[in-house]
């Protein structure tokens, strides 16, 4: 893509996503996929959008730091065998387990960032959107020692520690910290990243018949989340219907 325009497309079934996939693939070696339940939703991390106590005062990088800090300090007793010891792969795993930090999952699975976008009925009514980011050698962390000391927008593939990042093939772009404007940057903002997404948008109606054709696939929260909080999770959608499924007939049981 070599266009300053975002391109944007609606997608309503997951053979059509399938397609377009295969079409972006053409020519490039990597294709992240991220899912976001509203496809006004900018591609900002978590940390640009916590609103912290008023105690904890500084710039954003000082808090988050802390609150690393502090991760690092009391997660112990919960890492049973594993020794961690790259920055990287410590904040990855905070991440995925809902720390507030300046990286932004994605996934080279495209079902993995479609079930994300469609897994709980709509917000506030809205579409939801399945971001795809065809991404470069040039954008891969090189020689960062910390996500702290990066001086723009990157790309980490984080080493296998944590049985989350494996089931959904998780990568992650670590957002630089603006100074002059004090924030983090987004990533459809940056002019150099723009031209390499791609928006696909979900119209809300489809979700329940994504859902099933993406449990059909194996791609449910107990296979993305493989452990028994997953597990029960899934057993209760399997069961049960959703706010947006009550006049949804599914054509054949899961």
């Amino acid at each position: 893509m070599t266009s300053s325009t975002l391109s944007t497309e609606a997608i309503s079934s997951l053979p059509e996503l399938l397609q377009r996939v295969v079409e972006l693939y053409t020519g490039t070696q990597f294709v992240l996929f991220r899912g976001q339940r509203c496809q006004d939703w900018g591609l900002t991390p978590k940390i640009a959008r916590t609103n912290f106590r008023v105690r904890y005062i500084g710039p954003t990088p000082e808090i988050e730091e802390k609150i690393f800090g502090e991760f690092n300090r009391l997660a112990v007793p919960h890492m049973g065998p594993r020794m961690i010891s790259s920055p990287w792969d410590q904040l990855a795993l905070a991440q995925h387990h809902g720390l507030p930090t300046r990286l932004l999952d994605w996934s080279t699975n495209p079902m993995v960032g479609l079930w994300f976008a469609v897994e709980q009925p709509p917000e506030r009514e809205q579409d939801a959107a399945v971001w795809a980011y065809e991404a470069s050698e040039s954008d891969f962390v090189k020689a960062e020692p910390t996500p702290f000391m990066i001086h723009r927008t990157v790309i980490f593939r984080p080493h296998h520690h944590d049985a989350r990042i494996v089931a959904q093939s998780g990568w992650f772009t670590a957002h630089k910290y603006q100074s002059e404007s004090e924030r983090f940057s987004s990533l459809e903002r940056i002019s150099a990243q723009r031209p390499s997404l791609r928006k696909f948008v979900i119209p809300k109606q489809y979700f329940p018949s994504l859902r099933d054709d993406l449990a059909r696939c194996g791609i449910t929260r107990a296979s993305l989340f493989p452990d028994l909080a997953g597990l029960c999770a899934h057993l209760t959608w399997h069961f049960s219907l959703l706010a947006d499924e009550q006049s949804y007939d599914a054509s054949s049981s899961l």
